[in-house]
């Protein structure tokens, strides 16, 4: 379904938590200009030192989007810093997106039809991870995976149901997955997901190995109990493994040859 103006979503507020090393990807989702179809977007910013105040605000003022920009000197998990943003919400409904994803043109077709409905508490956002290079694309296949995953990011849903299941808690990762378990046990109406609605989260690929590995581990402590996780849980091992084995092998043939 096609969003015209911004009239269209005058029902949606767009709550968005960023780090200050993260504010170049802010500029980036704000490029798109179908952002700016909504009534109000919450930034909340976090780890800005006074000094930097007045810049990250002009920064952000100049896309001339209706942007309140929440400013803080800690560095805030997601989980508080949506908190502190839906706060500050003034409309029925609150959609949900992190710095580094990117909605596709359908999301914003299932956002408004979800509007219109007016029937149901929340929309559960789809993510699909995006990546480069074989050894990525390798982690990737062994933790997150290709199809799109249920996440906060590309999430809808009422101030009222946000109510009801109550705040996000503070963890640095895996608070979406946390949260999205206590819906499940609440008699909410959730809007069908559409396969083709989802919001895309770029992996960075100049890191290495261990970045990968503890940054996988660090999202899913907190869900690998649920269900969704159990198959990637055991890729991960698999996935970490493989080294270990192979410096293993490489060692023993060294050893072998020298004997």
């Amino acid at each position: 379904m096609k969003i015209e103006n911004t009239k269209d979503l005058k029902q949606v507020s767009l709550v968005i938590p960023v780090k200050l090393g993260d504010i170049n990807h802010m500029n980036e989702l704000l490029a798109d200009k179908k952002i700016g179809l909504f009534y109000q977007i919450i930034v909340v910013i976090s780890g800005v030192s006074s000094c930097r105040e007045y810049s990250v605000r002009a920064q952000l003022a100049r896309c001339g989007y209706n942007i309140r920009v929440v400013i803080q000197q800690a560095v805030l998990d997601p989980g508080s810093a949506r908190n502190l943003g839906i706060k500050l919400v003034e409309t029925r409904y609150c959609a949900l997106l992190d710095v580094r994803t990117r909605p596709n043109d359908a999301w914003f077709g299932h956002l408004y039809e979800f509007m219109l409905n007016g029937q149901y508490d929340l929309s559960i956002g789809s993510v699909s991870y995006l990546t480069v290079g074989l050894f990525a694309k390798s982690f990737l296949l062994a933790t997150y995976g290709f199809n799109p995953i249920a996440c906060l990011p590309g999430s809808i849903l009422s101030i009222e149901a946000f109510s009801a299941v109550g705040h996000f808690l503070p963890f640095m990762a895996g608070e979406d997955s946390e949260w999205l378990s206590r819906v499940k046990f609440l008699n909410l109406s959730i809007y069908p997901r559409d396969p083709q609605s989802v919001v895309f989260y770029k992996i960075n690929n100049d890191r290495g190995f261990f970045y990968f590995v503890s940054k996988w581990f660090k999202n899913y402590r907190i869900s690998f109990k649920l269900p969704a996780y159990q198959v990637q849980k055991y890729l991960y091992v698999l996935f970490l493994s493989f080294p270990i084995i192979a410096a293993a092998y490489s060692r023993a043939i060294s050893t072998a040859s020298s004997a």
